[in-house]
């Protein structure tokens, strides 16, 4: 789960920039809630949920940002893409074994993308 300040907004991202696909969206009285995941088939998933309101349902929740990892057959492209389209990329690092790079979404989380 990821804990954001606009669901819309995040979604919109991750369908815009990484083709993701939205499995479900609810919305039950002022609760709303979106679930995406890299392809309709794929079974782990994302799922947005209003950082605000699950505080005061749960104070106990941690609200990190949780650490996520992604791959691309086409890091190069996809670093590029992104780069031209103003989002906050990070240069590519040659770790041990892969390439790999690091991104922010819109409220400033940030993701990595290792080379597939």
């Amino acid at each position: 789960m990821l804990y954001v300040e606009n669901q819309k907004t995040i979604r919109d991202f991750w369908v815009t920039h990484f083709n993701f696909v939205v499995k479900n969206e609810m919305s039950n009285g002022d609760m709303y809630m979106v679930e995406l995941a890299p392809h309709a088939e794929t079974e782990t998933t994302i799922v947005l949920h209003n950082r605000e309101q699950i505080a005061k349902m749960s104070p106990e929740l941690d609200m990190a940002t949780p650490s996520l990892l992604f791959s691309s057959d086409d890091l190069d492209g996809l670093h590029a893409k992104l780069k031209a389209a103003g989002i906050t990329v990070g240069e590519i690092v040659d770790m041990p074994g892969q390439r790999v790079f690091n991104f922010a979404d819109p409220e400033n989380h940030y993701f990595a993308v290792k080379e597939a």
